[in-house]
């Protein structure tokens, strides 16, 4: 049966038929899709970095507290200079002690400016005070 040609069947993603649009939109769901990773990741970052702001704010405000009580203006001063850049300090010096409240707004992309506090409360040196 030499001259039977049987026509190949074509698949419907060649032939334009059904299933011809799904090829596209695997590529806008995977678009999307690392989109959406990629956004969560930057803000997963971003409050990674409010984590390590916060600690390095409450261990500097405590250093130069502890300075502050001993009388050691330099040293606090040489605290306040490893503190991240662009806190705002504040001091309050009380009959008990003195605290130390340092402040700083942290950008982080896609929420904006959030403002980070750290506050360290250190009695009197024994001679010292008021």
């Amino acid at each position: 049966m030499r001259g039977t040609a049987h026509p190949v069947p074509r698949s419907p993603a060649r032939s334009g038929g059904r299933g011809g649009g799904q090829r596209g939109m695997v590529t806008v769901e995977l678009a999307l899709g690392l989109l959406a990773v990629v956004t969560m990741l930057g803000v997963l970052a971003g409050v990674v970095l409010l984590g390590v702001v916060k600690a390095e704010l409450q261990t500097s405000s405590t250093e130069v507290a502890r300075h502050l009580a001993r009388g050691d203006r330099r040293a606090a001063d040489e605290a306040l200079g490893r503190a991240p850049a662009g806190v705002e300090l504040s001091t309050v010096n009380t009959r008990k002690g003195v605290e130390v409240v340092l402040a700083k707004e942290v950008p982080i992309p896609g929420l904006g400016a959030v403002p980070l506090s750290a506050s360290a409360f250190v009695p009197w040196e024994p001679g010292r005070g008021p």
